[in-house]
């Protein structure tokens, strides 16, 4: 079975440039975030900032959507980020 050609890849495989940007994007946030303390999970299992962007840029081509649930500390200081991957109904 062959696997569905994504939507964010251009013609003879080559891969979307916002793809790119969009994972990076995401990378720096979650660097910013891990520099700070801030515990970085993916379905409740703690990754590295690169792990989450490449897993979640990558399954949201794919259809799939993830929802941030914040967790905070005394003084409103985030202190854990959950990436949590959810299903359409």
């Amino acid at each position: 079975m062959q696997k569905k050609q994504s939507n964010r890849t251009r013609l003879n495989n080559v891969p979307d440039p916002d793809l790119a940007e969009e994972e990076e994007s995401l990378l720096l946030e979650l660097i910013g975030y891990s520099h700070r303390g801030v515990d970085l999970t993916l379905n409740g299992h703690r990754r590295t900032p690169l792990q989450i962007a490449h897993t979640v840029v990558h399954d949201c081509e794919d259809g799939a959507s993830y929802m941030r649930d914040y967790s905070t500390g005394p003084g409103g200081n985030v202190r854990k980020i959950n990436f949590t991957k959810v299903r359409k109904l």
